[in-house]
């Protein structure tokens, strides 16, 4: 099909006929894709709308819209209006703080009759120098977009969706029947666990890190660890869960497939997550190598629980569709894990997107009652965008501290979790 950019461009995209389970889990939940960026140079509204027509070319999906109760996607009659899609405006001043970007942004699903995807480009009138000259701020749904698509798309790749590379089933047939078996039990559980959530997302909010990408390379050669060990060792150390280092935490990571398993894998996103449980320590050195061995073990192994949690999604949709009360409530938007961490592939703007090289880009996922991490890696700085629930605000203190003791600089941003919320 076809679709329109703000010029008047044309673009073909595949409108995929029906979601998948996750695709139904994650348009349900109301998750959200954010990227952040901020260019020290005044961007001009022919660049902004070039950036979002670059957008639509190389990930036309963006241009859908979303259908909950069909459970589908369909091509919006409106898709690039300005002021509807995409807004471009002139402000006094931009505070260099990403967490005045970020937003839950469930507003993306008000309107039937507009894509899921927004874009926001704010310039400074009279930007003073060393202050951020403009900001940009992308939402699009995560039942759409993945941070792999992202990564690729900022180098001048073109989204290619459904080439991924077939091998057969890969699974033995001993353990698909026990995928299957387990996962009816598991999705009972799965719902009776959420029933008993008592968080709501208004607990939650967002906040910011950003570490020099040189500082985390050698405080991982001192401890003799990987940097995505070493990173991941830093959130759970210091924010996951209610009682730091004296338990063990149950999480769960992101990873991306080199080959995709037939029946198993998502029709249509990419990204794989794997649960692990990791022991409590005192010692950070301990923890931090204590995780990077298992997660080196487990990163040569397939992913069986993601598989399974594809199973028990399929299962809870066709209930969902029998009996919907049982999925009112908290059941979207949760899962029964101390954090989500997601290492997106490095950031290097190339091709129609070299016009962001050089700039502070930060992305983030709202994910309702789960806590989670996103980590973005460019050529000088790795940030954290966190989503975390507002009684772990001082947590990050302790993350400072932490990042002190390896000598690796760090600025953070944590106001929207000290600003009270209106539960009402």
């Amino acid at each position: 099909m076809v679709i329109s950019a703000p010029s008047g461009s044309a673009f073909n995209v595949e409108v995929p006929e029906r979601f998948s389970n996750l695709q139904w889990y994650l348009s349900h939940a109301g998750n959200t894709v954010q990227m952040v960026a901020f260019l020290e140079r005044q961007m001009t509204r022919a660049d902004f709308v070039a950036l979002v027509e670059n957008c639509l070319s190389y990930l036309p999906e963006l241009a859908l819209g979303e259908d909950r109760s069909g459970e589908r996607f369909f091509l919006p009659p409106k898709t690039c209006g300005e002021g509807e899609i995409w807004r471009y405006e002139t402000v006094d001043e931009l505070s260099p703080d990403p967490t005045d970007a970020f937003s839950p942004a469930t507003d993306l699903f008000d309107r039937n009759d507009l894509p899921a995807f927004r874009a926001t480009c704010q310039v400074v009138s009279d930007a003073s120098d060393g202050a951020p000259a403009t900001r940009l701020h992308f939402t699009a749904s995560h039942s759409l977009v993945e941070g792999a698509d992202l990564a690729a798309v900022l180098r001048g790749r073109l989204n290619r969706r459904g080439r991924r590379s077939v091998t057969g089933n890969g699974l033995s047939r001993a353990t698909r029947f026990g995928l299957a078996v387990a996962a009816p039990f598991l999705a009972c559980i799965h719902v009776a666990i959420a029933k008993a959530e008592r968080r709501k997302p208004t607990d939650f909010g967002f906040a910011c890190v950003e570490m020099e990408r040189a500082d985390i390379e050698d405080a991982a050669r001192t401890l003799n660890i990987s940097k995505r060990g070493l990173l991941f060792a830093l959130a759970l150390f210091t924010l996951a869960g209610p009682e730091p280092r004296r338990r063990a935490w149950r999480f769960a990571y992101s990873k991306l497939p080199a080959r995709r398993i037939l029946l198993e894998d998502d029709d249509y996103l990419s990204v794989r997550v794997q649960a692990m449980a990791s022991k409590g320590s005192d010692s950070f050195a301990d923890f931090a190598r204590m995780l990077d061995r298992q997660l080196a073990i487990q990163n040569e192994t397939e992913v069986l629980t993601h598989f399974l949690a594809n199973r028990v999604l399929k299962v809870q949709r066709r209930v969902a569709a029998v009996f919907p009360g049982l999925y009112r409530g908290a059941f979207f938007g949760f899962s029964p894990y101390d954090m989500v961490l997601s290492l997106v592939p490095p950031i290097a703007p190339a091709g129609p997107f070299a016009v962001l090289a050089g700039a502070r880009i930060l992305g983030g996922s709202y994910t309702g009652t789960v806590p989670g991490v996103i980590y973005l890696c460019d050529a000088q700085r790795v940030s954290w965008t966190c989503w975390l629930e507002r009684r772990q605000a001082d947590r990050l203190q302790d993350l400072a501290q932490l990042a002190d003791s390896l000598n690796i600089r760090h600025t953070i941003w944590a106001q929207p979790l000290r600003e009270p919320q209106d539960r009402r």
